[in-house]
């Protein structure tokens, strides 16, 4: 149920666990390159509400030794120090629960899902409200779904594997039956695996090159990797483990569920079902681990804008979860 104003109660804080106990990569090897051709991904980052009405990234460095490139890393664009001000509701949000499911970098398209239903919400500038929510007509043959960074592309998780609807411009309605051309060798690998694990929960990253889906099983137990990611080469095929020790794997049922990444790839976002909290992490360079982690409270979803200064979220609000968006605030050492 959405509240018509005021901000989002408050939420745990949480700080940084910088014990630096990921191993690997995005996807466990070195990069093949990009297929390039795609617009700027999505991103995910974000903090949490506390008491003070703000919301801290960060603020320890979690660091797990020097880069050996000779050059210094990046500054990531969610840095581990900036702080995100009380978040405001949307008036999109009904009165069931809302789970955000993608936000554009440019802020101007947002998705998300009610029940088993989908929605596209459209907007012509960030000054503005959004508009209507449209459902998506073959929303109902989706598990989950993201969006792409200009807006024009949703990918689909179905049980048979991912697909694709598009539209030629924003101002239009996705319709049409689901495409997975793109997709044929990722989920030929997907339905000739011999068990029953799926792919859900997609997510673009990296100019839309990078592919970030959970790989899972109802029936698969213990510590195991369930975070997967792959890279565009002209079609996605399935990809490599999302390494970060048991930091990022499956304990039994409990999973580690990304729900986006920085625009620059140096930052997850996910929910940790393990701890029962949405947690973010950050690694040094795109061929590094990730060796920082913080707790970001009792969010159920989130991600940032492209320039990663203002956060859209799904939280509990009068009994129900509501959609979002809170802006930056300063930094920690404010």
């Amino acid at each position: 149920m959405t509240s018509g104003s005021g901000a989002h109660p408050a939420q745990s804080e949480g700080g940084v666990d910088a014990s630096g106990s990921g191993e690997g990569g995005w996807y466990g090897g070195a990069s093949s390159g990009k297929g390039g051709g795609r617009d700027a991904g999505g991103a995910s980052d974000g903090g949490v509400t506390n008491a003070a009405g703000t919301a801290e990234i960060g603020g320890g460095t979690g660091e797990a030794g020097a880069p050996t490139e000779a050059e210094p890393p990046p500054v990531p664009i969610c840095s581990r120090t900036t702080r995100f001000g009380p978040g405001q509701p949307l008036a999109l949000s009904t009165s069931d629960d809302d789970l955000l499911e993608g936000i554009t970098p440019d802020e101007l398209t947002l998705v998300f899902s009610t029940g088993n239903h989908f929605y596209v919400a459209e907007r012509g500038s960030v000054t503005e409200d959004f508009g209507a929510a449209v459902e998506v007509a073959a929303g109902l043959d989706f598990l989950s779904l993201t969006v792409s960074s200009d807006g024009l592309r949703l990918i689909g998780a179905r049980v048979s594997g991912f697909a694709e609807l598009a539209r030629p411009a924003r101002s239009e309605a996705f319709a049409g039956e689901p495409n997975d051309a793109d997709f044929v060798p990722f989920n030929a690998a997907v339905n000739g695996t011999p068990t029953d694990e799926i792919a859900v929960e997609p997510l673009l990253a990296l100019s839309d090159t990078l592919l970030i889906y959970s790989f899972v099983s109802p029936s698969n137990e213990g510590s195991r990797p369930t975070l997967y990611a792959s890279e565009w080469l002209g079609q996605w095929s399935f990809g490599q483990p999302l390494l970060g020790a048991d930091r990022l794997w499956a304990s039994g049922q409990a999973r580690r569920v990304a729900t986006g990444v920085s625009s620059d790839g140096l930052t997850l976002f996910y929910r940790d079902e393990v701890a029962g909290e949405l947690r973010s992490a950050w690694r040094r360079r795109l061929s590094a681990e990730f060796d920082a982690y913080q707790s970001l409270g009792a969010l159920e979803r989130a991600a940032p804008n492209g320039a990663c200064d203002e956060l859209y979220y799904s939280a509990e609000n009068d009994g129900s979860l509501d959609l979002f968006v809170a802006s930056t605030a300063g930094t920690a050492a404010d």
